[in-house]
């Protein structure tokens, strides 16, 4: 079998890890070997030390909180960085450890951009014979209330919001794009095991599609 990238899209917050970290177990489970594989780990790499030095915080920080402090200087440095190589420079460093690496399948969880001509999503899709996933979450709102405050109207979905206007731009053509797409709600309790049903579907897709067949 020739190597497979999957490529997951969606805003930041949506869920994009949480899918990763359940198709890796399905995808084991039929006897595939898996390779997590992040397009901003570089650029995390490179602006890591002038975090600390200068914010006291790891670019690779996990905290909401952090990361909003950190997030204008890693998307501005990211962008410098995307400009000068027309989307490039970040697929360019991925497909040198997707030659390396010895897994039947890569996932690339973070397809952000299609921006340039030969930018991600091309990258993904043309260049890698890949398949592109796209995640959205929302959660249930409450519209109106009666005299009795009894709530009404909570089936109105409320979907996450892009993080800056580098996604609020880019993250509508990777869902247009996308090869499969979905919403799932936020999941307080068991959120793994209420996402699974999410996951199961997609490899259900793949072996429908045959990029991945039951060994």
């Amino acid at each position: 079998m020739k190597k497979l990238i999957i490529g997951i899209g969606g805003v930041a917050r949506s869920g994009k890890d949480t899918f990763a970290k359940l198709l890796e177990s399905e995808l084991r489970s039929l006897k595939y070997s898996c390779k997590f594989l992040a397009l901003a780990e570089p650029l995390k790499q490179d602006v890591d030390d002038f975090c600390w030095n200068n914010f006291g915080i790891s670019a690779f920080t996990d905290k909401t909180e952090e990361k909003h402090i950190i997030r204008d200087l890693m998307v501005g440095f990211g962008s410098g960085k995307r400009k000068i190589s027309e989307g490039k420079y970040f697929t360019r460093l991925a497909e040198s450890k997707i030659d390396d690496c010895f897994s039947d399948i890569v996932i690339v969880t973070d397809i952000r951009f299609d921006e340039f001509e030969e930018d991600e999503v091309f990258w993904l899709k043309e260049k890698m014979n890949g398949v592109l996933t796209h995640v959205s979450r929302f959660d249930f709102a409450v519209v109106e209330e009666n005299k009795e405050g009894e709530m009404k109207g909570l089936n109105k979905r409320t979907f996450i919001e892009p993080a800056n206007d580098h996604e609020r731009s880019n993250d509508p053509k990777v869902r247009d794009a996308a090869d499969f797409s979905f919403n799932w709600p936020t999941f307080d309790e068991n959120y793994e095991q209420k996402c699974l049903p999410y996951v199961e579907k997609f490899v259900q897709w793949l072996i429908d599609r045959k990029r991945i067949q039951l060994k």
